[in-house]
């Protein structure tokens, strides 16, 4: 059960509504202040007790503590954005928190089901059987239950392997594997009761666990929340591709839906947190600004890819690049573009550019100058005078998923597959920058 904290100083209404909440557990804090170093959790705030506006109280918490339940308990309130207003009265507390609570349950069951199944659709045809620097006997499985972990969706994720007695790990995240030891199947484990039944167990007894069965052993996820039925349907279908990893790395295409998710929910994400930190602040609602056209520039570059064939025509290489540059973010960096006609599609040149400008400017700086211009022995270049990729391995840039800190490894595998439709071979130097020249293959 989740700590439910009630804010305000001791007072007679403080005492009511930690009384009518004695069947939960509880802690009193005494301000929203002393809020900032606690734990998530269901917030009651007591208005008469509280020294403060109770909108303004409310903005604050859920700024630090995002989606949580926020409950005002007060006689005469008005709703605002609050989740519940409810009485000074020890009984009716009792019973609309109980609501509250199963309303809150009831969404974030939601949620989890919801992010489970854009995990299991974008999972291509299979999963990436690439070992890691540290990757044990199952590759496939590790990463399996990092993108467990790694979605919010599981504190701990491992995968079990077993002879028919036994069952031991042989993959995990959020937890070492080293702490993982073996169990027998005959015991009362929500996993071995997976295993030996060969049905999907989901456990929310003390720590929420669901344990998903494939043929050899069982995939195991734990979590902080409670774990709801509906998310075992989804789970079971990223389960099932764990056999279909050792056919070999997946093709790019079968890459494009998980990086396309990827790139739009760290947007959606970044407009959210924009959103709740606004009020008013016109430079919080310019990043969510940002975003969203982030978000519709990659839904039309992949429109670009994948809804038509190639029409290739006469293209006028200046006029393009200066229309594509009008919309990228540039800061103070500057285009120099040279006139030349190249026989392109101009939807998926628009896209390749568009991309090498953004990741021109991302990394080398607000003030960096892009040039582009014509080969003398057909096709075209881009370049730029900023830091180049000196600690990267210029094979690897058009890899799906090839990440830094500050990006999402999307950008330049599109370029990489707007240059693939083309029938464009790439060659990339780093001297005094980064530069890509394209020709016919």
């Amino acid at each position: 059960m989740r700590r439910i904290r009630v804010v305000g100083s001791e007072t007679a209404a403080t005492r009511t509504v930690l009384d009518g909440l004695s069947a939960f557990e509880t802690e009193r804090v005494p301000s929203v202040v002393g809020l900032a170093e606690r734990q998530d959790g269901p917030v009651v705030l007591v208005a008469p007790a509280l020294g403060r506006d109770t909108e303004r109280a409310v903005r604050a918490v859920r700024r630090m503590h995002g989606a949580e339940p926020v409950v005002i308990a007060a006689d005469e309130v008005p709703a605002g954005s609050a989740d519940a207003v409810v009485p000074l009265d020890s009984q009716t507390i009792a019973r609309r928190m109980e609501e509250v609570l199963d309303e809150a349950a009831t969404e974030r069951a939601q949620w989890r089901t919801r992010r489970l199944e854009n995990l299991a659709a974008a999972d291509g045809t299979g999963l990436d059987s690439k070992p890691g620097p540290d990757s044990g006997s199952n590759p496939a499985g590790e990463v399996l239950c990092r993108r467990l972990v790694e979605s919010g969706l599981f504190a701990s994720a491992w995968v079990l392997e077993t002879d028919g007695e036994t069952a031991a790990p042989s993959a995990a995240a959020g937890v070492p594997i080293a702490a993982l030891g073996a169990v027998e199947t005959s015991t009362e484990w929500p996993w071995a009761r997976a295993i030996r039944e060969g049905e999907s167990v989901v456990d929310n007894h003390g720590v929420s666990t669901v344990a998903v069965p494939f043929d050899g052993g069982c995939v195991v996820g734990t979590a902080t929340e409670r774990i709801d039925e509906s998310e075992v349907e989804p789970l079971s279908q990223l389960v099932e591709r764990l056999g279909a990893s050792a056919e070999g790395d997946r093709p790019p295409y079968a890459l494009l839906g998980e990086a396309i998710t990827h790139e739009i929910n760290n947007h959606l994400d970044l407009a959210t947190v924009h959103l709740e930190l606004a009020d008013g602040d016109a430079e919080h609602l310019d990043h969510v600004e940002a975003a969203l056209e982030r978000i519709g520039s990659v839904t039309e570059e992949v429109g670009a890819l994948v809804s038509r064939g190639v029409d290739i025509e006469p293209c006028s290489l200046e006029a393009v690049s200066k229309d594509v540059w009008e919309s990228a973010p540039r800061s103070d960096a500057t285009l120099r573009g040279n006139e030349a006609t190249i026989d392109a599609d101009e939807g998926l040149l628009r896209l390749l550019l568009s991309n090498l400008f953004r990741n021109a400017v991302q990394h080398g700086g607000g003030d960096v100058t892009v040039e582009v211009g014509p080969l003398d022995d057909g096709g075209f270049y881009v370049r730029d005078d900023g830091t180049g990729f000196p600690d990267i391995d210029p094979e690897e840039l058009f890899e799906w998923g090839r990440s830094e800190a500050d990006s999402t490894g999307i950008g330049l595998a599109l370029v990489g597959l707007a240059a693939e439709r083309h029938g464009w071979e790439i060659t990339v130097t780093d001297d005094d920058g980064a530069r890509f020249e394209f020709r016919a293959d």
